[in-house]
């Protein structure tokens, strides 16, 4: 319940980084360092285009396999003469980054259960300092779990290689990481 009310007062005070609640006509900036582009959100459902019926894990794995394009790529496309595009036309393009991935994690999640959008830091043992990444913490049977749609986890079955959603239970929140068990971390930090 704590890292609950840690989301919903960092969603209220900072709603750029978190939001638990992403709107019709909402913008979202696709780089809040530079502030560039923003997506403008032109449809809530957009999300069941990749859902029909799939089970959460499924759907996850379906937005890492159908979003693959690079949105630097596609900017012409997208916004045109404009720094404001309908999200819609980027997933159109089959574009498709940790942001726009999130987004849709989050409009099929927020209204069947607590659920945050998140622009955070994503940091890796083996690499020095971190990068700006877009993910979600998502609540299911009150605990919270963080998604990350853009990177999935290999993990074996026999010989085979199997990619998996990456979706871990968080134990805690320190005020600057989502603390994860070691055994789920896969080299990775959320922030």
């Amino acid at each position: 319940m704590v890292l609950k009310q840690k989301l919903l007062e960092a969603a209220e005070k900072n709603p750029e980084w978190v939001k638990n609640n992403i709107q019709l006509g909402e913008r979202i900036s696709t780089n809040l360092a530079a502030k560039t582009f923003c997506y403008q959100i032109d449809d809530l459902e957009l999300y069941k285009i990749f859902r029909n019926g799939l089970t959460d894990n499924e759907f996850y794995l379906e937005l890492f396999n159908r979003l693959r394009l690079r949105r630097n790529q596609y900017i012409p496309q997208i916004f045109g003469e404009t720094r404001i595009a309908d999200l819609s036309r980027a997933i159109e393009l089959g574009v498709g980054e940790c942001l726009e991935k999130a987004i849709l994690v989050q409009l099929a999640k927020q209204e069947e259960t607590d659920a945050f959008f998140i622009m955070g830091i994503l940091r890796h043992d083996n690499m020095r300092g971190g990068i700006p990444h877009a993910f979600n913490v998502v609540y299911t049977d009150g605990k919270p779990f963080l998604i990350d749609a853009e990177n999935p986890v290999i993990i074996r079955d026999g010989d085979k290689k199997i990619e998996v959603p990456y979706i871990v239970p968080i134990s805690d929140f320190d005020g600057i990481d989502f603390l994860v068990d070691e055994y789920y971390r896969a080299g990775r930090t959320y922030g």
